[in-house]
This record gives structure tokens, sequence and C-alpha cells, in this order.
């Protein structure tokens, strides 16, 4: 980008400490008059996050900024970075956790747009979508000839030839099964691809990086270059985003799942087969030695992996399963591991037989390819590390990871020494930043805190029904919760968000919906039968829709009639998966209660997460229902506590739907 941006700035400075005097008058003048005059509301919440980020723009701080729902905390971040970025000359990166996020800042009716038509600001916003987002022209031409050939596949092959960046929000209506079958993965190996630097992927990343505002992309792609940056560089390729000014993380609640994820050394029997594969293309150009050797890697690793599955113990909803780490797979890790050790020795002499030929390249990426692998299990073996670890069997993956993640992550994510902005309207669970900070390893990060901008104790009614889990039998407290939800979307004529707890939750709906004798009056839409972004158009359009999922706790705008009732079926206590038992582990090293110091913040921040999705506007109104209060109404006050001051609580449905609806008559059948 261009150094001389700063000539498109709507104001002009003299000195860095004029330019923060300078940027906090046009942003007081931007807030207090020019959009109250394009019919915007003045919220003093806002603009005091808006002066509170830029401050940490100027003096290169990271900030922890809460703004409670309706605030308007996109465009107090959206207008003090875009200054920012303009004066420094790099773009700003806004990592956000989902792709209805994403959409909202920069669709054509986002918030982007909004600014830049409003305020004559002409901003260059552009997407960096994660890789799997995109489609592989090879597996695209795989699908062209499998049979059967439905009309949905024939669909897609037809576009898949005609497209220039492969973007699945193209072919919105394409089930995510389907896509799965087209889509850049990363088991798939792009250095050795005959159309490497020329396929959608490469095309979609020349676009986004051009990109002279903001970059918009996910929290996993932020992370997956934070943690590749050095390595990429060292191998002389491109770091997947380029250089930035700041990052601003939206949602900056759910960064930890990623960050670790890409952080961590995942772990495949399919690399090893990959390199075998690759390499028997050419055996006749290879040393015996080598091919023996890896034929003992390919052994080594099946026993391995076999040990990992066998002591993985299963968890019926988490993807993640914890491994009872003995000295069984110890000892194979450490035989796979000298196994790899002189592989890759045998490959390095390769590369020095067939310099300047056609297989240097291919060799040198077998080499980084097995150094994944050997990486993680030298982790895996130190006894000094104590890793966290866990597998994934719907990708046959086996995770490693440092325990000290904290200060591994805090030091990268400083390492730059550029501004960083959390933002959320749920940082923290229990008035303290100290878990955040904690996590992320930032204890000298800087914090803002407001409320919301709405009056929520009379937009919001909520009702925790008495206990709905009285009965033994599994199957009959489903019947009876699912029962209780569906007459209360009747009566509130559809426009309903039900937010469930796991992928199990939403098998069951859609089996006891289908089998349902009478179809239920109201349409359904089910996540994962299309893209999310499509799906939260279509429930935005059909008022009377009802939106059923796992992942619309965050990043559900729905403003007006659309939405008026939120269903809590389960309420969002974090798996017991290896992850946050290690944090359980550590709480318990402190001597603190690890239920209430891991388990009940993150429910609760999950929890604040899905109310937040019930009043977008002033003039909403709406019910949250909790049908879930915990083992014999253990969670009922915690719930409670979460709910914004002064919402009125309710425990008999006649009360509430008297007092919700005292204009209707139309519910005096429904059941408690």
């Amino acid at each position: 980008m261009s150094m001389l941006r700063w000539l498109e700035l709507p104001f002009r400075y003299t000195t860095t400490t004029d330019f923060e005097r300078k940027l906090n008058n046009w942003l007081g003048e931007v807030f207090y008059e020019r959009l109250p005059a394009a019919g915007f509301e003045v919220r003093e919440e806002q603009i005091y996050t808006a002066y509170r980020i830029a401050q940490a723009l100027c003096q290169r701080q990271t900030l922890f900024a809460e703004a409670g729902s309706g605030t308007g905390k996109t465009f107090a971040y959206l207008l003090s970075s875009l200054c920012y970025a303009r004066m420094v000359g790099k773009a700003v990166i806004i990592s956000s956790a989902n792709a209805a996020l994403q959409e909202q800042l920069i669709g054509p009716q986002g918030d982007i747009a909004t600014l830049s038509r409003l305020l004559d600001l002409n901003i260059d916003a552009r997407l960096a979508k994660d890789p799997s987002n995109h489609l592989c022209q090879l597996k695209a031409e795989r699908l062209s000839y499998s049979l059967p050939r439905s009309l949905a596949k024939r669909r897609l092959a037809a576009w898949a030839e005609q497209t220039k960046l492969g973007d699945r929000s193209e072919i919105p209506d394409i089930s995510d099964e389907l896509w799965q079958q087209v889509a850049w993965d990363d088991t798939l190996y792009c250095d050795l691809c005959r159309r490497r630097g020329y396929c959608q992927v490469a095309n979609a990343r020349q676009h986004y990086t051009k990109a002279q505002d903001f970059i918009v992309c996910s929290h996993d792609v932020f992370f997956a270059h934070l943690w590749s940056r050095r390595a990429r560089l060292a191998e002389r390729q491109l770091p997947i985003l380029p250089d930035f000014a700041a990052v601003v993380f939206d949602e900056g609640h759910l960064v930890e799942q990623p960050a670790l994820q890409h952080l961590g050394h995942p772990l495949r029997q399919q690399t090893i087969d990959d390199v075998l594969q690759d390499i028997s293309i050419y055996r006749n150009h290879y040393r015996t030695v080598l091919l023996l050797c890896l034929e003992a890697c390919e052994t080594a690793a099946r026993q391995f992996f076999a040990a990992i599955e066998a002591y993985a113990i299963p968890h019926a909803e988490a993807t993640k399963w914890a491994v009872d780490l003995n000295e069984e797979i110890l000892d194979r890790a450490r035989s796979l591991a000298n196994w790899l050790e002189q592989a890759n020795d045998h490959i390095a002499i390769e590369t020095q037989l067939h310099r300047e030929t056609v297989l240097e390249f291919d060799l040198n990426a077998y080499i980084r390819r097995l150094d994944v692998l050997l990486e993680g299990l030298q982790l895996l073996t130190d006894t000094t590390q104590d890793p966290v670890v866990w597998w994934e069997p719907n990708t046959a993956t086996f995770w490693i990871l440092p325990r000290r993640f904290s200060n591994l992550l805090g030091q990268e994510l400083t390492s730059k020494r550029i501004p960083l902005i959390f933002t959320s309207a749920t940082l923290q669970a229990d008035g303290s930043f100290a878990g955040l900070k904690n996590m992320l390893g930032l204890p000298e990060a800087k914090q803002a805190c407001v409320g919301t901008s709405f009056d929520l104790a009379n937009q919001i009614k909520a009702y925790l029904p008495p206990l709905l889990d009285t009965d033994d039998d599994p199957k009959a407290q489903f019947t009876r919760k699912v029962e209780h939800c569906l007459k209360l979307i009747e009566a509130n004529a559809g426009k309903a968000l039900v937010l469930l707890r796991a992928q199990a939750e939403l098998k069951q709906w859609q089996a006891y919906i289908n089998a349902r004798p009478s179809p239920f009056p109201y349409r359904i839409l089910w996540e994962g039968e299309q893209n999310k972004s499509w799906l939260l158009e279509q429930f935005k359009q059909d008022a009377t829709s009802v939106l059923i999922g796992t992942e619309f706790w965050e990043g559900v705008d729905v403003p007006g009639e659309a939405l008026s009732l939120v269903v809590v079926f389960s309420l969002p206590y974090p798996w017991d998966d290896p992850l946050f038992h290690a944090k359980r582990r550590t709480a318990e090293q402190r001597g603190l209660d690890p239920y209430l110091t891991v388990d009940v913040p993150a429910m609760v921040i999950k929890l604040r997460q899905g109310y937040g999705r019930l009043i977008r506007l002033a003039t909403d109104r709406g019910i949250l229902v909790v049908l879930d209060l915990g083992p014999g109404g253990r969670d009922r006050q915690l719930v409670i506590n979460a709910l914004p001051e002064g919402v009125k609580v309710y425990d008999d449905i006649q009360d509430l739907l008297g007092q919700h609806y005292a204009h209707k008559t139309a519910f005096t059948d429904l059941d408690n």
C-alpha cells in the first residue's frame, strides 16, 4: 500500500501527537453531528469506546473494550482503525469469530459500506476467508467424474469451471456435506500441486492482500498466520496475511480455541501415507535405503496411531477425546520419531543427489511434511513439558499442545509491538478481566467497559420454567423439553432462535420434528442445510421462521419482528475436553474450585452472548427462555445473575404471556 494513503484522511495533521488530537475531534464531529443527521442515535457508551480505542491505537497499546449489546462498538472501532490504517500506511486486520460477523462487516449492506457511503470515505476492505471456504479445483475435477451425478453435483461442477475465486458464498444453497467434497482442506499439500499459484485459493489471496484499509478475516485465519509466519518466511513462502498496522479482534472472547488449534501440532497417519504414495511414483530414482526407511516409518506410524485409538477415551458429544498417555504410547512415539529422523536424513542426501532437477523441490517438501510429525513427537516425549493432548476421531488427528500456551500466545501476539484491540459485549463473566488476561498471556492490557445503550429491563422478559428433567428417562426428558419449546414458538407465531449445545441435540431435534404426526406450522431453518450467511438472510426475510442450531450464540444480528424469542435449550457449559481439563487442573493446583473458576465463567459468557441476539434496536421487545437449569435446578440462580439488571423473571407461563401479549388472547391452551 502506498504510504501516501494519509492524504485520504478526513482531516490533516502535523505530528503523531497532533494526529491523536485531530482524530478525537473528528470522531466527536461524526458521532455527535454527522451520524445523527443520517438518523443514528447519539450513544455516549459508543463514543467513549471509540475514544478509548483511538487512544490505544495511537499509543500502541493492547486494550480490552467491553461494550454492552446495542452500543455500536463496530462503528467505534471501524472509524478509529480506518484513520490509523491510513496514517500508518498499512491495512488493519479485523479478526472476527464467524462468517456471519464477517458478512455484517463487509457485505453490500454491511457496516463498512454504510460508513463509507455516509461519510464519503471510499473504504477499501477485503475479505480473507479461511481457505476451506474456497474451491480446490482438483477435488472439483474428481467430483465431476464421480457417480451418481445429482442435479446439485452438476450445478457445483458447472460453477467450479467458471469461478475465479471459488468462494462458497457464490453458491450458498449447497449443503455442507457436498461442499466438503470440493473444498480446500489442510490435508492437501499445495506445494506439490500442478496448479500451485494459479488456483482459486491463490487468486483469493492475491485479491485480499491488496486491501488498503481493512482485511477482514476469521480468528482461524489470523492465528494460522500468526503461528506460521516465521516458518513460511524461512521457507521463502509468503505469509498468509501481509504486514498490517493493528489487529481488532471482534468477539475477542472467542480467540482461545483458534489460537490454540494453530499453536498445537497435528499428527496424522495420512501424512506418512501421502509421502510414501508420492515417492512411490519415482521410486526408481531413489536409493533403496530410503524406501526401506520410509516403509519402517509407515509401520511405526500405524503402531503409534493404533495405540492412540486404543487408549482414546470416547465422548458421545465432544469432538476432542482425551487420551490415556502411558508408556506404550510413549515408546511407540519414540520409535516413530527415530525412524522419521532417519528418513529425513536420507531425504536430505537425496536432495543433494538430485540438485537442480524437478525432484529437488519435491524432496524438500517431504522433509517439511515429516518435520510436522517429528516436532509433535518430540514435544510429546519430552519429560519436562507435560503437554496437553487429544484425539479427534472425525479427522483421525492426534493433537499435541504445549501446556504453557498462555505465555507463548502472549509473547507471539505482542512480538510486533502493534496495537491489539479485543472487543465484545462479553469479555468478562465475573466483573473482572483477569480471566481473559491470564488466558491470553496479556497481563498489562488496558481495559474499558461500558454497559448497553438499551433499556433491557423493560425490553426483555425471562422465562425459567419449572424443572422439565424430572424423569429419569433421557428420551422422555428430551420430548418434554422439545414439546414445551414448540408450544412457546407457536404462541410467539414463530420468530424464534433456538440455541443448542451440541450437534447430537440438533440431530435429535431433526429426527423428532420429522417423526411428528402433524407438520410444524412454521418454517424451520436447520444449521448445516445451507451456508450460514444464507440461513441468516432467510431468517431475516421470512418473519415467522425458526432458526435452530449450535453456532448461532454469536453473530446473529436480526433486528425487528423477525426475532422476538430466544430459547436456550441447554446451558452452554464447555465440554469436558482435554483443553478445559488442563484449565481445571491448573485451577486445582492454585487451590481454586475448577467448576466456579473455569466452567461457570465460560458458560455465563456464552449465555450472555445468546440472549444478546434478542434485542438489537431500542424498539425491540422479546422473551428469553432457558429450558435447562441444571440438575435439580442447581443453576437457576447462576442464570438469574447472568441476566441484565432489572429483567423480570417468570416461572409461570400464563403470567408471562399475559404480560408480554396483553393485547392477544390466543395463549390460554398453552400447558406448563
